[in-house]
């Protein structure tokens, strides 16, 4: 039999309880969902028009916002959206180009050096969050990947690298050979 002191359980609680009601909550309020992510790194400056966008996503409505940091753009089909989150300054490139060239080089020794210098050369990013994840029809990763290849990009989901054309450049071996 397995016995826990009285002060630990206690500890325990105080912990677990608030955490659990929090989960529950925000599963039950609809807030926690799943989604899929993607990062694109351009080689040149986003910055199309609602109307480009809409051109790249066929079928799609399309709702542009503005803030203080940077643009968001809704991309919408009937199963499945894309928001995709554009900053006015990427004030941290430098130590995210760094992180990811020692990340790519650490898990793929054999990693082509051209497509090292690419993520050097990376001049701005955008964030995607995929709700609620990838297509089977491939709307998403086309969008993605009409982007990426207008802008000289490349895409990273999952926990690898892909090139406009959707095919792996780097990352972990259990992801797919292509989006």
């Amino acid at each position: 039999m397995l016995t826990i002191p009285i002060k630990t359980m206690t500890i325990l609680r105080k912990i677990l309880l608030p955490v659990s009601l929090l989960a529950g909550v925000l599963s039950a309020s609809g807030t926690v969902t799943a989604s899929d992510n993607a990062g694109i790194y351009l080689l040149s400056r986003f910055n199309p028009a609602e109307i480009q966008i809409r051109e790249l996503a066929a079928g799609a409505s399309v709702e542009k916002s503005s803030d203080e940091e940077g643009h968001a753009f809704k991309i919408s089909w009937p199963d499945v959206t894309v928001t995709i989150h554009t900053k006015y300054d990427w004030s941290d490139r430098d130590i995210q180009i760094n992180g990811m060239t020692h990340w790519v080089k650490a898990i793929n020794p054999r990693v082509d050096p051209a497509f090292v210098r690419q993520i050097g050369n990376a001049s701005d990013i955008l964030g995607c969050v995929i709700r609620p994840g990838y297509d089977p029809e491939g709307k998403v990763a086309g969008l993605l990947k009409d982007i990426a290849g207008q802008y000289d990009g490349f895409i990273f989901t999952h926990q690898s690298f892909y090139s406009a054309d959707g095919l792996k450049l780097a990352g972990q071996p259990v992801d797919p050979t292509s989006i």
